[in-house]
């Protein structure tokens, strides 16, 4: 980290680049600084007390990895520094291609906690701040936009050296009452918006040009030898004839980071020379230094592999598509077909690496996800518009083909939603021509499972009138976003207006599938559930009845969605006539439910837990804290040991030994279970706060307990 704020410190008194080691000692630092700035032709001032101090600080602190959240990129090979103020806030502004983010990720490397945050909306920017405040343990879950407040609050305290990146922010407003603070750390901001107070990041001088090229082209060597002889015997670097005509190609170019770094790209990867690659982009109808790079890298065995891959992607989000998406099965049917021979997904693989090869994206450093500069994206994306319907759908299949059974990682799924809405967002016909694509689905449904239930009503909100418009308002898809529209405002809170919305669209499902209709009696259960909900539980008692009669008429007594609706009353009947009512229902419903075809284990454990509250209900509490013991077995085998509900299983057994009057056992089972959710919760996930939540509670309250019984 010191060596690079030397190599900045050089660049910046105006000096060619040249190698620091990275043993050093005070007397080589001080001769260094002091040589730059007598020889420089505008020194800035040198502040050897400064150096001392940060020297010093290299040498004494403890050796620490940095914390690096976010898709950070690495730094580009041959990277040229340039000149960035080192104001608490810095906007570097600039048309894309400049290297705003290159930029950004070579400040990245001497600081100790980096968050890098694609801010190309508020909506990105809300719902990343709040993944990385509960990731460093400074975020409530039940609110994301509170979280996302409590990001700035938590950097004024920390005690490392932290650098907030927000890269393409696409409108200043999207970061009112989001700004990171002004100190301990700095914020750096990357724009295309031209902000009177911003830095103007503009094309590279031409001597920068030519450092670039030379540092790219004329040290790196050919596969086979490093050095070739020249007619005097000595020895010259073997890539130094790529530099005919390094001049004038950087001049076509416009001097523009991105496109000569393609370019270099390419003239590496055929061994050209930059007259020779100049010639040739001349050639092409339009001189794109990005078609030239993905002809190149299409060329790459196994061939024609490559394009259909960026093609793919180009419908992803730029800022982040997951890469396991790249080498899906949706995928390899698509590249197959256009090779017309077979395809592996280790020629996806290596068609992806070709692309990076030529610079047409990169990958984070994690390798997790793609990253595809904006003019690559925007060319790709708009090149072959009757190809976008087919492109579209293969990339929602993709995505669909890597969702996660157990939505755990928070931060997947975020990655997840984000593509999913990058494709709504350009080409939501293609995924809602005769039938609305189940990656919609999938993506809303996921939503409640993360407990974002106010970001369920925007989404099925958003949705319905383009899914009215496309499929028609009375379409069964239509109708079925409808209904999850219903159930997110119940969720969010809004009982009497999901009860509302369920009323008015079950004529429509009586009327346009038909009485005895799937989803037409599921309209009938959300309604007596919501019923429940705001208090008139006899009604919904009365309901279900009725509900359970028609089930067994339509689907027969031992079908699962029957069964369902028989646990549902069965629940509803511990209110309405006593919790032995219910325990006697639930007992003898699990016994049948182990006997539907089609039910999972999840749905049986989730019956089998209201079976044991109703135990504990009734009194038994010893069934009560067996069974609950059982279920956290059963949870961690079906789903996951670290699954919110097999954390909520271990809470449930907990409170039941304190109901019991066994504290001591409680406490030991808490003791436990507090330690796992906190490591969880490192982990970034949202949901298992609640867990800790509710620990924290019974905490308080058995504290508050004591402290009374001993007055």
């Amino acid at each position: 980290m010191f060596a690079l704020q030397l190599r900045l410190w050089r660049h910046h008194c105006g000096q060619p680049p040249s190698p620091i080691p990275d043993q050093l000692d005070w007397t080589l630092v001080e001769g260094f600084l002091r040589t730059c700035h007598a020889t420089a032709e505008e020194p800035p001032d040198l502040d050897l007390a400064y150096w001392r101090r940060e020297f010093e600080r290299t040498r004494t602190a403890p050796v620490e990895p940095p914390r690096w959240i976010g898709p950070i990129p690495p730094v580009a090979e041959a990277y040229q520094p340039r000149t960035v103020p080192t104001a608490p806030r810095t906007v570097l502004s600039g048309p894309a291609g400049t290297g705003k983010t290159q930029l950004a990720a070579a400040l990245a490397q001497d600081a100790e906690l980096v968050i890098w945050i694609t801010a190309n909306s508020r909506a990105n920017i809300i719902s990343t701040y709040a993944t990385t405040s509960r990731e460093l343990s400074a975020g409530n879950p039940d609110d994301p936009v509170e979280a996302a407040h409590q990001l700035p609050a938590h950097l004024s305290r920390s005690e490392r050296r932290w650098l907030v990146v927000l890269d393409d922010v696409r409108d200043v407003a999207d970061l009112d009452g989001l700004w990171p603070p002004e100190a301990p750390g700095r914020t750096v901001v990357t724009t295309r918006l031209p902000l009177p107070a911003a830095q103007r990041t503009g094309p590279f001088t031409p001597t920068e040009s030519l450092t670039y090229l030379t540092d790219r082209l004329a040290t790196t060597p050919p596969a086979t030898a490093a050095t070739s002889p020249t007619p005097t015997g000595t020895a010259t670097p073997a890539g130094q004839h790529r530099l005919d005509g390094a001049a004038d190609l950087a001049t076509a170019l416009g001097h523009l980071p991105l496109a000569l770094a393609q370019a270099a790209a390419v003239i590496l990867d055929r061994d050209l020379t930059c007259r020779t690659y100049l010639a040739r982009l001349r050639a092409l109808p339009e001189a794109s230094p990005g078609a030239l790079a993905l002809d190149a890298a299409d060329a790459r065995e196994p061939a024609g592999v490559a394009r259909p891959v960026l093609e793919v992607a180009a419908r992803l989000d730029p800022a982040g598509a997951p890469a396991a998406a790249l080498t899906a099965p949706a995928l390899l049917d698509l590249v197959t077909t256009r090779r017309g021979t077979a395809t592996t997904a280790a020629d996806l693989a290596a068609g992806l690496a070709a692309l990076q090869l030529t610079g047409l994206c990169r990958p984070d450093r994690a390798g997790e996800t793609i990253h595809l500069p904006e003019p690559v994206h925007e060319a790709v994306r708009t090149a072959e518009p009757d190809k976008t319907g087919d492109l579209t759908r293969c990339a929602a299949d993709c995505l669909l083909a890597i969702w996660p059974a157990v939505e755990g990682d928070t931060a997947q799924v975020d990655l997840l939603r984000r593509n999913t809405r990058a494709l709504l967002d350009d080409g939501v016909e293609a995924l809602c021509t005769d039938r609305l694509h189940p990656l919609v689905f999938r993506a809303g449904n996921s939503l409640p499972q993360m407990g974002l239930f106010d970001a369920a009503v925007g989404y099925w909100s958003g949705l319905r009138p383009v899914v009215e418009r496309c499929l028609g308002a009375e379409h069964e898809d239509t109708l079925t976003v409808r209904n999850n529209l219903a159930w997110a405002y119940g969720r969010a809170g809004a009982p009497e207006q999901a009860l509302a919305e369920l009323r008015d669209l079950l004529p429509v499902r009586t009327r346009v599938l038909g009485p005895d209709a799937v989803n037409t009696l599921a309209t009938r259960h959300g309604i007596a559930v919501w019923l429940d909900a705001t208090g008139d539980t006899g009604q919904a008692v009365h309901q279900l009845r009725a509900l359970i009669a028609d089930y067994e008429r339509v689907l027969g007594r031992a079908a699962r969605d029957t069964v369902n609706t028989r646990i549902t009353l069965a629940g509803h009947l511990g209110a309405t006539e006593s919790p032995a009512v219910a325990v006697a229902h639930l007992t003898a419903l699990l016994d049948e439910f182990r006997r539907v075809p089609g039910v999972s284990g999840h749905e049986l454990l989730d019956a089998e837990y209201n079976l044991a509250l109703w135990q504990a209900e009734a009194g038994a509490l010893d069934d009560a804290i067996g069974r609950a013991d059982h279920l956290a077995r059963e949870y961690g085998r079906v789903l996951d040991p670290d699954h919110v509900d097999t954390l909520w299983a271990r809470h449930l057994a907990a409170m039941l030994r304190a109901q019991a009057g066994h504290r001591r056992a409680a406490v030991e089972v808490l003791r436990s279970l507090a330690d796992d959710v906190r490591r969880i919760e490192e982990t970034g996930r949202a949901d298992v706060i609640v867990v800790r939540d509710a620990i924290d509670g019974w905490a308080a309250a058995e504290e508050e307990r004591e402290d009374q019984a001993a007055r």
